[in-house]
């Protein structure tokens, strides 16, 4: 059958829909238990604000086409749901789904016997406005044409779309709480759970570490410096965890560190030589990060208690990255440092290193700042030299399972870890990272083959509102399959279930559900029914880490973080934590007056 393809674009309305007045339906109903009740906040304000968003769906036959239009979705930020099929009957009802999700356009290309005319129908819309591209597109060009279309659709929208300064109070929720709610209670809490300006401790978040905040938030409120003397030791908080960074020159400049954080990208190659981190500005040329050693000056400390104990014989800092370390052996070593910190639930008096070994056989350090972060450093020895199935011993990152530069080159299934599951929606796993955890689901099931393939390259990109579209793309060699994709989710379902059926037989929540979409993470987020007098969603963390801590059962612990949204943490028995937040149950998108792509990228 010859493919007549015709481009068109379907403008599914201009208004958003706006939910109606609070009824009381919002509310607790009589006969369901609750102990918390405050008067329920209507949407009606935040949708109506929020407009359009930058969601566009695509039902094509053309895969060169497909690929121009995930391009232009990869440039610009936009969350695109992409259905290549040539099956009419199947692009027909996935259109019609398309639709009813609210999806500010619909891409299309037509088949011979095909007609989209009617398809807005489906939909109460009044004059929906309908432009087509004309001629035949040819191998040549399919691709290029699939990126224009989608820019000139992201073009339509993006002037709809509020301002910056509009968004802010939708993108960040301040929750109205009672008074109570953070005092000593009834329920068999460790401790009397209090509202804090700045978190800290075990009960609360990590420090500086803000889940789902970086975009509409400056670039700079990201950024925290972790050493007195080198201004260019930062620390940038990501997605419930930490980066410790080394800027390069330029990176932290008055004008970007004042501009809106619209994306960032972190790459992973080279046998982990390579890692960078390139940070998206409003309108301006990107910032690009590499991995630094944490709080050098403590760590100089810690390295100089362990010299004076005869631990080690001498050591030497030798860049933002790395250390050589003779021990008491006699045998010199080069450690690297890990991209990720995680937050010390203990306090210290002084900074800390606990030596151990990965799993490879590897020397490792894991130190303990006064600032109140962990940052795993690792030997780097030659691949030969190194054994496997060796016992983790050390601090809680090397104990965890995680390590540094020992993630190129080898087999994909060395990096993830399964958490098997009795009912779940999908299998999360735990990704060592560079000195970190994350917790990801792939797209696709993985075969053996895919387990048994090396890793040649990582990278990890968060763009969208709210940096809702996290994208973890793992390139693997001598595999049939070049990469595969993962997004996040939620790290134990089974224990997660518990601790909120827990709240419910406290009357605080009358139930709960998963959700989540391609681009927004699968089943990532967790809508809480009548929870403080309505449904809330919380948006859970990429990034988890081990805890000193072994509960008897898996725990919820609510707390506001430092920009006073609800928060709160699951913690599993084996001692895992996962951070959540309040979001809109709509997630607003990009204002208009923010650049989406701010120049090339040297990481494209």
């Amino acid at each position: 059958m010859s493919i007549n393809i015709v481009r068109c674009i379907l403008t599914c309305l201009g208004t958003a829909l706006v939910s109606s007045p609070a009824t009381s339906q919002s509310i607790l109903q009589p006969g369901e238990q609750s102990a918390v009740y405050v008067e329920p906040v209507s949407l009606a304000e935040t949708q109506s604000l929020s407009g359009l968003s930058l969601n566009v769906a695509a039902v094509v036959s053309d895969k060169d086409f497909a690929d121009g239009l995930q391009k232009a979705a990869d440039v610009y930020g936009i969350k695109l749901d992409l259905f290549l099929s040539q099956n009419i009957e199947y692009r027909r009802e996935a259109a019609e789904r398309f639709i009813a999700q609210d999806d500010s356009y619909l891409v299309v290309d037509q088949l011979d016997g095909e007609n989209w005319r009617d398809i807005d129908k489906s939909k109460s819309v009044s004059e929906p406005s309908v432009k087509l591209w004309n001629g035949n597109a040819s191998p040549d060009n399919a691709f290029t044409e699939g990126f224009n279309t989608l820019r000139a659709a992201r073009d339509s929208i993006v002037m709809k779309i509020p301002k910056y300064e509009e968004i802010l109070p939708i993108a960040f929720p301040i929750s109205p709480l009672p008074d109570s709610f953070f005092q000593p209670s009834k329920f068999p809490y460790p401790s009397p759970l209090v509202r804090v300006a700045r978190t800290h401790e075990s009960l609360s978040a990590s420090v500086h570490a803000h889940t789902s905040c970086n975009m509409v938030a400056q670039t700079g409120n990201m950024l925290h410096r972790t050493s007195s003397l080198d201004k260019n030791r930062l620390l940038m908080g990501m997605e419930g965890g930490n980066l410790s960074l080394h800027a390069q020159p330029g990176a932290i400049a008055s004008d970007k560190i004042s501009a809106v954080m619209t994306s960032w990208v972190l790459n992973v190659d080279r046998f982990g030589a390579n890692r960078e981190i390139l940070v998206e500005n409003n309108g301006l040329d990107s910032s690009v990060f590499s991995v630094g050693l944490h709080a050098p000056e403590e760590l100089e400390i810690a390295l100089e208690n362990m010299q004076k104990k005869g631990d080690i014989l001498s050591f030497q800092i030798l860049d933002h990255e790395l250390i050589k370390v003779v021990g008491s052996d006699g045998k010199p070593r080069t450690f690297r440092a890990g991209m990720f910190l995680v937050a010390n639930d203990k306090s210290t008096k002084g900074p800390e290193i606990i030596v151990g070994n990965d799993k490879y056989g590897a020397m490792t350090l894991d130190f303990f700042s006064t600032q109140a972060f962990v940052q795993q450093l690792v030997e780097q020895v030659a691949a030969s030299e190194k054994k496997t199935k060796h016992n983790e011993t050390g601090g809680i990152l090397t104990a965890g399972g995680t390590t540094v530069g020992n993630s190129i080159g080898r087999p994909l299934a060395e990096a993830i870890r399964e958490v098997p599951q009795s009912s779940a929606p999908v299998t999360p796993y735990v990704f060592s990272l560079e000195g970190g955890f994350i917790i990801v689901t792939p797209e696709t099931p993985l075969t053996k083959n895919i387990l048994a393939a090396p890793i040649s390259k990582i990278y990890l990109d968060l763009r969208g509102p709210l940096t809702s579209d996290q994208t973890i793309t793992v390139h693997l060699s001598n595999s049939a399959t070049e990469k595969v994709v993962f997004r996040r989710t939620i790290i134990d379902f089974d224990q997660f279930n518990d601790a909120l059926a827990a709240l419910q037989a406290m009357g605080m929540i009358s139930g709960w559900e998963f959700e989540g979409s391609r681009g927004r993470g699968l089943f990532a987020n967790v809508v809480l029914k009548n929870f403080l007098g309505k449904n809330r969603k919380f948006m859970s963390s990429l990034s988890s880490w081990p805890t000193d801590e072994l509960p008897d059962k898996p725990l919820v612990r609510m707390y506001v973080d430092g920009m006073q949204r609800l928060n709160f943490g699951l913690l599993t028995r084996e001692g895992w934590r996962q951070e959540f937040v309040e979001v809109p149950l709509r997630i607003p998108p990009v204002p208009r007056d923010i650049s989406l792509y701010s120049g090339k990228s040297s990481l494209d």
